[in-house]
């Protein structure tokens, strides 16, 4: 956001000097992504600029609609599986989705959910297609550099509907950390009144924003289609919501930095499509104004802007150690991530690598600061944690692969679970069994002697093997069942992924089940497996991410499951891990390293996921981990 205080020329250097030398794959070829402002890429987006915004700064005293130019040449972006042109201005986009459309209507050239896309971290590909990306850490209404000011992930927790409250006051705050308070002197400013309630989204809209949506006066006699001379006053945004869409949160205050002012009072209200900002230290003319929305999104989509590591906020005063042990399964990236957060912070985490099972007694007994399992916690365990309430924090993705030694065989061993079951039951005993040999498309493997290799630890990793069992063969299901510590009718245990690792590389026609990072470091073949919807499936992180797609509801305790799930490209064998931790805390100290560890692992941390074959938390199950962070309790003293 700036206040108009340039001229027209001096804001297209300015502009040229921002944006100089952003590049993207998918722009049409062009010198400059800063374009001049009569290089529109379509007649109707220089059309619709020329109505509101050709003459800001001379004849039209007011803030701008789009900005002074456009700031990225015509784009080719997907959509509904093909492309749609769009273009980006400083303060929104604009796009034709329809080029067969009527070109004397508004709505021919939209702009955008970007407000959406931007607080919820999911591009939007089609009517209702998306990619996760990440919730944008760009500050929304003050200068770039001010790392205390509210950004789009700051508004992630505020998007649900309230009630009726015209003629009341806009009076909340809200932080960097999306922490709510009220301000009551903000009480005294007319402007802040609620004027509107739109029912839609059930959100009050304030006068000033409520002024500016409906606000007449002169503009340039346009449609998409064509413009004539001369001027006429006219609303200048027909109906209200073109350009804005409707509210998504209720308007907030700030204290920000605005041209190098920190502390500077700003009023922000998000919408579907921009964001508005009121700052009753402005010129009256200037005011109320849209947000850079359309940079801040050009800069997230094609330059990575506002990703994780620059949403977390490092809390001092906590303590400096930490012990905590569990799952195997996530070792090898809690190894990276202990050993970067504990150079950075000072924070000395001692992570004991023993299995979920060790990790569930010992929060239970209170012997850890937090434990790990790759399962969640039965209610029976829940009922014998001797501190209260554990917390289930989800912490990243993998796929449990069944890796395998066959000697003479150099193909891709393919399975179904219902043959799988079979192998660890002891019921199929040879690699040349039939049932093999027809899952592999007739192709007979070496004959030999299947050697079951199984966990002998008290593991998640187990559990969620033999939850898949249970799911695909009645006969696991009515038998060893889903355990951490099952009877195994059949094999020969190893300690930890790493152990079963070292078992099935070393016995020649093994087969095992170990997390796929292990898999991959050990250079152990895995098999591909057939999913729910009958296709074989490779695991991957593609695999592993269409998996995770496909959960529904989120149980508000995170205790969930993504066995089995449906989905042409899900790998059936998915799963999350847990860090485990109580909500009521009684070290200070210990809370606030607790509170700063997970933080960092839910924002910073996902960076290291993909490149450590780990699944990143999609947005939804993210924040809905952040969310019980936040339910920690941190005693006074």
């Amino acid at each position: 956001m700036r206040k108009i205080a340039f001229s027209f020329a001096l804001l297209l250097v300015v502009f040229s000097m921002v944006f100089a030398g952003i590049g993207t794959s998918v722009q049409a070829a062009n010198s400059s992504n800063v374009q001049a402002a009569n290089d529109f890429a379509d007649a109707a987006f220089k059309n619709v600029w020329t109505r509101t915004d050709s003459a800001v700064g001379s004849a039209f005293q007011r803030s701008y609609y789009w900005g002074p130019a456009p700031i990225s040449a015509g784009l080719q972006e997907p959509y509904n599986g093909g492309t749609r042109l769009v273009q980006y201005f400083d303060k929104s986009r604009m796009e034709i989705n329809k080029p067969a459309g009527d070109k004397t209507q508004n709505f021919y050239v939209t702009n955008g959910l970007l407000a959406n896309e931007l607080i919820s971290g999911k591009q939007q590909t089609g009517d209702s297609t998306f990619v996760d990306r990440w919730p944008a850490a760009i500050p929304l209404a003050s200068d770039p550099d001010d790392a205390t000011a509210p950004t789009y992930y700051s508004f992630r927790n505020v998007l649900t509907g309230t009630t009726d409250l015209t003629s009341h006051f806009a009076t909340a705050t809200i932080d960097v950390n999306g922490t709510i308070s009220q301000d009551v002197a903000m009480g005294s400013d007319p402007n802040a009144k609620i004027a509107y309630f739109e029912k839609t989204t059930n959100h009050n809209i304030p006068t000033a924003f409520w002024t500016f949506l409906n606000q007449s006066g002169p503009v340039v006699d346009c449609t998409p289609a064509a413009c004539k001379s001369g001027t006429v006053n006219a609303q200048l945004s027909n109906p209200w919501f073109y350009a804005s869409g409707y509210p998504i949160s209720e308007a907030y205050w700030a204290k920000v930095k605005i041209a190098g002012k920190s502390g500077t009072d700003v009023l922000v209200q998000a919408f579907q499509r921009r964001i508005l900002t009121y700052v009753p230290s402005f010129d009256k003319a200037f005011q109320v104004q849209v947000g850079n929305i359309g940079a801040h999104y050009y800069e997230w989509l094609y330059k990575d802007a506002g990703k994780p590591l620059d949403y977390f906020v490092f809390q001092p005063g906590g303590a400096t150690s930490l012990t905590a042990g569990g799952a195997t399964f996530p070792a090898p990236l809690y190894q990276k991530w202990f050993a970067d957060y504990g150079a950075k912070y000072g924070v000395a985490v001692n992570y004991q690598s023993k299995g979920s099972g060790f990790g569930v007694q010992n929060i239970q007994n209170q012997t850890l600061d937090f434990g790990a399992s790759d399962a969640p916690m039965s209610t029976a365990e829940l009922a014998a944690a001797k501190g209260g309430l554990v917390l289930h924090i989800p912490t990243t993705l993998g796929a449990i692969v069944v890796t395998y030694n066959i000697p003479g065989y150099n193909g891709t061993l393919k399975l179904d679970g219902d043959t799988l079951a079979k192998i660890y039951l002891g019921t199929i005993k040879d690699w040349s069994d039939p049932t093999i040999t027809a899952a592999n498309g007739g192709t007979a493997l070496p004959a030999g002697a299947i050697q079951v290799v199984h966990r002998s630890d008290s593991s998640g990793t187990s559990f969620q093997f033999t939850t898949y069992l249970a799911n695909v063969n009645a006969d696991w299901k009515n038998g060893p069942g889903a355990s951490k510590s099952p009877n195994w009718p059949a094999g020969q245990g190893a300690s930890g992924n790493a152990g079963v690792a070292g078992q099935v590389t070393s016995t020649p026609f093994a087969i095992g089940y170990v997390e796929i990072a292990y898999a991959i470091q050990n250079k152990l073949p895995f098999a591909d497996m057939k999913n729910k919807d009958g296709n074989y499936v490779t695991a991957s992180l593609a695999t592993v991410s269409a998996a995770a797609g496909h959960l529904g509801d989120i149980p508000a305790d995170l205790r969930f499951s993504l066995i089995d799930e449906p989905g042409a490209d899900s790998y059936p064998i998915t799963t999350a891990t847990w860090q485990l931790v109580y909500k009521n805390q009684t070290d200070k100290a210990k809370a606030i390293a607790l509170v700063n560890l997970f933080n960092w692992e839910l924002t910073v941390g996902q960076t290291y996921s993909n490149s450590l074959d780990y699944g990143v938390l999609p947005p939804n199950l993210r924040d809905a981990a952040l969310h019980q962070v936040q339910q920690i309790v941190i005693p006074s003293n």
